[in-house]
């Protein structure tokens, strides 16, 4: 009898309500918060005035927790990489062409 009210009871709770959508979101709030504090903290604070802005968010309202930083993560990724693949990882690439934007413009590349 018991067991047949647990069931019950289990079978009326909500579903799990959190989206990949939803997932998806978050984590694209944490990325613009590490980097907005990787900005912030490295100086680049006009660039990082110009995200806060487009992003309608600063760091007065939601911080990286005291113990991550972009730096770190980067780091780790590499000590992953490293260990795993036996070669540390290309995370930037030399692009042969200026972007559309700057074509023509003089502007230094």
């Amino acid at each position: 009898m018991a067991a047949g009210v647990l069931n019950s009871a289990l079978s009326m709770s909500p579903p799990d309500t959190v989206t990949e959508e939803d997932k998806f979101n978050e984590r694209k709030r944490d990325i613009l918060v590490l980097v907005m504090r990787f900005l912030a903290d490295y100086g680049f604070l006009v660039t990082y005035q110009s995200l806060c802005a487009e992003a309608s968010m600063t760091l007065d309202q939601v911080d990286a927790a005291d113990n991550i930083d972009l730096m770190t993560i980067v780091q780790e990724f590499v000590d992953y990489y490293h260990s795993k693949f036996g070669r540390y990882p290309k995370l930037i690439r030399r692009n042969f062409q200026p972007p559309l934007a700057y074509q023509g413009s003089g502007m230094p590349i």
